[in-house]
């Protein structure tokens, strides 16, 4: 079902499983000690065969701070260290990403008050989010790090 739905391309299935993953119709049973699904609700489930909607659609399910964190790291290309996504954080304002924001969403953006961009969080809490939210582009599947270089995935498909 997998293959003939993802026609066998690497990049879709590792979307598609993860996507069953995120919905709960693919889950491991530690009792059992191997993986269960729904063959009806995973037959039903529909692929998307245009990698940009698969993107949008994950950085979409992103927290706010880590796609503002997301957009300051993809103006800085597919490649990046992750000292430069800080440091461009740390000085951007509220004003600035609120406006950038609303440019490339087209709606009227809004920054809460526990926003990265808050000045009243203490450098090393401040570092140590960053690095979280980093580590969540990772987990995502929408870039590599390595050690100080970040690589954008999207450039390897």
């Amino acid at each position: 079902t997998i293959h003939r739905k993802t026609e066998g391309n690497p990049f879709f299935i590792l979307m598609f499983l993860r996507s069953l993953y995120d919905e709960k119709l693919l889950q491991y049973n530690f009792g059992a000690m191997k993986w269960t699904w729904d063959d009806d609700a995973v037959n039903s489930k529909i692929v998307t065969q245009n990698v940009a909607s698969v993107l949008v659609n994950k950085m979409n399910r992103l927290q706010e701070d880590t796609q503002r964190m997301l957009m300051v790291a993809s103006c800085l290309g597919s490649n990046f260290r992750k000292s430069a996504v800080v440091t461009v954080m740390k000085n951007i304002s509220q004003v600035e990403m609120r406006s950038s924001m609303r440019i490339v969403s087209g709606t009227d953006a809004t920054i809460g008050s526990s926003s990265l961009l808050s000045s009243d969080l203490t450098n090393s809490s401040t570092e140590r989010a960053y690095a979280s939210l980093i580590e969540e582009f990772e987990e995502e599947g929408l870039c590599e790090v390595d050690d100080e270089e970040c690589h954008f995935m999207h450039d390897q498909i």
